[in-house]
């Protein structure tokens, strides 16, 4: 479940009532969710920590103007490295941002 973004040193968390997940699989197949819209792709993982994200297809419902789908779904897009530390998954994108995760 994503617990916040941290975009260039600022923490926006997602509003209470909108949850958002990604779940990468072992054949190399990622799927995730925003508040209302589905995503779906490939991805790499080197040893490296780099991150690939690959052939990415998402539904485009509207979601509202509280949504922060649109900017997940935009990092996830151009994700470039990962790392996993105490059940908590950070993935890298831009410069200085990440989104980070907590495992259920």
């Amino acid at each position: 479940m994503l617990e916040s973004f941290n975009i260039e040193g600022e923490i926006v968390k997602p509003p209470q009532d909108q949850s958002y997940y990604i779940q990468f699989k072992e054949d190399s197949t990622f799927s995730g969710k925003s508040d209302c819209n589905e995503i779906f792709g490939n991805y790499i993982f080197d040893l490296d920590s780099s991150l690939i994200i690959m052939q990415i297809v998402t539904t485009k419902i509207f979601c509202g103007t509280q949504s922060v789908g649109e900017k997940y779904f935009d990092a996830i897009h151009i994700a470039r490295a990962y790392k996993i530390e105490d059940n908590k998954l950070s993935i890298y994108y831009g410069i200085n941002s990440k989104l980070n995760f907590i495992g259920e």
